[in-house]
Formats: C-alpha cells, sequence, structure tokens
C-alpha cells in the first residue's frame, strides 16, 4: 500500500514538472514570438522603400504613394477612369488607405474617387474648403457621407506620417475665390533622402503664395501642375524645388496644347530630366532611401 502511494506521489510531482516546463516553454515561444513581431514592425516602420505610381489616365491626375504595403491616393482621374484605377490598385493588393487626397474639385482629378471611396476602406480624406456644383462633386460627396467619411481641409504646414513617408501641406493658404486651380491641395512627400513635390493644377499665384510660406519647397521629383501648362511651373517656384526630375501627367493629343512648348524648353534650359504619361504609359519611381529608380527612362 505504502509502495503504491509513493509511485503515485512520484508521478504526480513528474507531472507537475511537465506541467511547468510546458508552460515555460509555451511562455517563452510567445515571448519570443511577441520580440519577432516587434523587431518585425519597426523594421517595417524604418523601411524607407517608397513607390510613386503616376497612373497613366490620360489628361487626368491620379497618383499613387506606396511603403511599407500602406497606401496614399492623391487624385482620381476622370469618371471613366475607374475601371483603369481599380484594375491598377487590385493587381497591386491594395485594400486600404492611410489617406486619400483630392487636390481640387475639377472632375478630371476627382472622377473616379466615389468609387475608390466605395470599394476600399480609407482612414482620412483631404480636400480644399471649396465646394463645386457639378454632378461629380456631388457624387464624391454622397459617397463620403455613405461611407461614414468626412472631409478634412489641411492648413499650410501641417504633416502627417504613415511608415516612413511624411506628408507636409503645402497650399492652399488662402482664398481663391473661384479659381479652382488655385485652391489645389499642394504637398511634399518624403521618405527621408528623397522628396516629391505636387501641388494639382495650382497656377501662378498659389506657386508665389506657396514661397511666401517660407517652406521647404526643395525635392528630387516635382509633379507639374496642370499637365505642364503655361500657368503654372513659373521659374521662381522651379528654381525653389530645383528637382532633378520632372513629371508631365497628360493625356495623348489632347486639344488642349498640354505640356505646352514653353514649359519644355524651361525643363531643358533649367536641366530637368523628365517624363510624360501620354509617352510612357504609367511612371513607377522607386526610393529606397539611398537611391532613386523609374521603371522607364527620362525622356532625351
Amino acid at each position: 500500500m505504502k509502495r503504491n502511494k509513493k509511485i503515485s506521489t512520484i508521478i504526480k510531482l513528474l507531472l507537475i514538472i511537465i506541467l511547468v516546463i510546458g508552460q515555460y516553454l509555451y511562455t517563452s515561444d510567445q515571448r519570443g514570438q511577441t520580440e519577432e513581431n516587434k523587431e518585425t514592425s519597426a523594421k517595417d516602420t524604418d523601411d524607407p522603400l517608397m513607390k510613386v505610381h503616376f497612373i497613366d489616365v490620360g489628361q487626368a491626375d491620379c497618383i499613387l504613394v506606396e511603403n511599407n504595403n500602406k497606401y496614399m491616393l492623391v487624385d482620381g482621374g476622370n469618371n471613366d477612369d475607374k475601371d483603369v484605377i481599380l484594375d491598377y490598385l487590385n493587381r497591386l493588393g491594395v485594400k486600404e488607405f492611410e489617406a486619400i487626397i483630392m487636390t481640387h474639385p475639377h472632375e478630371d482629378h476627382i472622377g473616379s474617387i466615389d468609387t475608390v471611396i466605395r470599394e476600399f476602406k480609407v482612414k482620412k480624406i483631404y480636400a480644399p474648403k471649396k465646394e463645386h456644383t457639378t454632378k461629380t462633386y456631388e457624387d464624391v460627396l454622397n459617397a463620403v457621407i455613405e461611407t461614414g467619411n468626412t472631409l478634412n481641409a489641411p492648413k499650410s504646414g501641417e504633416k502627417f506620417n504613415f511608415g516612413a513617408v511624411t506628408v507636409t501641406f503645402l497650399a492652399p493658404s488662402r482664398d481663391y475665390g473661384n479659381n479652382l486651380n488655385n485652391w489645389s491641395i499642394g504637398i511634399k512627400v518624403s521618405n527621408g533622402k528623397h522628396s516629391f513635390v505636387m501641388c494639382g493644377d495650382a497656377e501662378k499665384e498659389a506657386e508665389e503664395d506657396m514661397l511666401a510660406t517660407k517652406l521647404d519647397l526643395s525635392a528630387d521629383v516635382l509633379k507639374l501642375s496642370h499637365h505642364g501648362s503655361d500657368t503654372s511651373s513659373t521659374k521662381e517656384f522651379v528654381k525653389a524645388v530645383n528637382p532633378k526630375y520632372a513629371v508631365i501627367s497628360v493625356g495623348k493629343g489632347n486639344t488642349y496644347g498640354h505640356p505646352s512648348k514653353s514649359t519644355i524648353k524651361m525643363l531643358k534650359n533649367n536641366k530637368i530630366k523628365y517624363f510624360r504619361t501620354d509617352e510612357q504609359g504609367t511612371i513607377v519611381m522607386i526610393s529606397d532611401g539611398d537611391q532613386l529608380t523609374c521603371n522607364v527612362s527620362p525622356i532625351p
């Protein structure tokens, strides 16, 4: 009887030891996984790899900024561009946006935004504090309301971050009345070493106001405003940005004569290499925080 009791006690002790060891191993494994997750999370936040996609949507603007599987969309092409934009976003595996920026309420910049808002989760939507009396603008407002989003009007100098990307708002800084182009939200997008400046259709007056803010406008890449029109990209503004490259989002054979000959001449005189969506299709520029590369070569 005593022997059986002794065996029973030994078995109980062994079971306790096994449970303690098992619990220790489980806790260590969980701790290891937690530390690994922290390291991965930190790595994702610090990874400077940024891709800027100037999507070819003809005579319109649609720009996607990507970092660590986080995305920001700047403008959304024309109404007829929704299939092109959705196909592009779906092929990249986009599920949600950290932010959507509607630079100004012209159709060639917000046309397909309503579709994008309905198809993807959006954390924040920015738009200038200027309404427009068009069906396109109404469609966007309805999509914003129906999805429970709100429009946020940024102030010049404000910033926000996603991943390793910093977005600084450059414009608008005042009331431009009925000149919708000058209401354009201007931004500087940076991943540390490289920066991109894009200002919708901002014209001379808005560019002068951005210069007056004394914000740092310098950047490696300038998305020419108003599709390369001679109403934008003034000598003083381009000098302040001092880009190595320029990107022109423009439609093939457009009736506006964009980009203007004077704009192209200005780029060549300043030795600024440039890209055109009408001749080269979608342009993807990639910065790893050290080097800046592109999927196509600049136009000679």
